[in-house]
């Protein structure tokens, strides 16, 4: 059968929006690609607290917009969203990015190792999280072009609310959808030896790119090569 062209949906992770893929959306448009970005997810847009179920149903709502197959790519927090969603038919295969890979009734807090990190600081009424500034810049800096960039991307990021980290995953997996993991060897956030035990109990294909956590997402060749090559596989059903 011959290939048909999928649309890309890119999901961000914790703390950050749409802007944080970089030139990654560009990058993959410039291969023939019709890409999408969730610009916010309701967990990391402030007002009411949202929860993990509510990310799904946004990134739920927005793939039901697209016409035809979709391919999500999820980095990071991002992964745990786009678990929620396996099984839907409209999503024709699925690339995670230094993301987190859950099985049923998992919480990212236990993901992190059961508690959140001492850099994940909760505010004083127990409703968002923030990482610790020194830490987040020692994580942007190791990618940023000028310490200019740093301030800018520091700037930009935005609490994340507690229930997104403690709400459990009703991930079904994602049984005959293609699954395709992308490990970051030099990632600063999830080791990159977890990332590996994710992608292995999810029977995943694995592959390991040299980047950093932040720079797989954003600007890494080989991951836009890698959800080129996922695209270009589809098939229609």
């Amino acid at each position: 059968m011959n290939a048909v062209t999928p649309h890309v949906v890119l999901v961000h992770g914790a703390w950050h929006g749409g802007w944080s893929w970089g030139s990654t959306p560009d990058d993959l448009r410039a291969r023939g690609l019709t890409v999408s970005v969730i610009d916010q997810l309701p967990s990391t847009a402030g007002g009411a607290p949202a929860g993990l179920k509510d990310d799904a149903k946004a990134l739920r709502e927005h793939i039901a917009a697209e016409k035809g197959p979709v391919v999500v790519v999820a980095h990071s927090y991002g992964g745990m969203v786009a678990s929620e969603l396996a099984g839907e038919p409209s999503i024709a295969a699925v690339v995670y990015l230094a993301a987190f890979l859950p099985v049923e009734g998992e919480t990212l807090a236990e993901l992190m190792g059961g508690q959140l990190p001492p850099w994940v600081l909760v505010d004083e009424t127990g409703t968002f999280t923030h990482l610790d500034p020194s830490v987040s810049r020692e994580f942007v800096a190791v990618d940023a072009a000028s310490p200019e960039q740093v301030d800018e991307h520091v700037s930009r990021m935005v609490p994340h609310a507690v229930r997104a980290f403690l709400e459990p995953s009703s991930t079904a997996g994602w049984g005959s959808t293609p699954v395709t993991y992308v490990v970051a060897e030099r990632d600063q956030v999830i080791p990159p030896e977890a990332q590996h035990a994710m992608a292995g109990r999810a029977g995943a294909s694995t592959t390991v790119a040299d980047a950093t956590h932040l720079g797989i997402q954003s600007q890494s060749a080989e991951a836009v090569e890698i959800i080129a090559a996922v695209a270009a596989a589809v098939r229609p059903r």
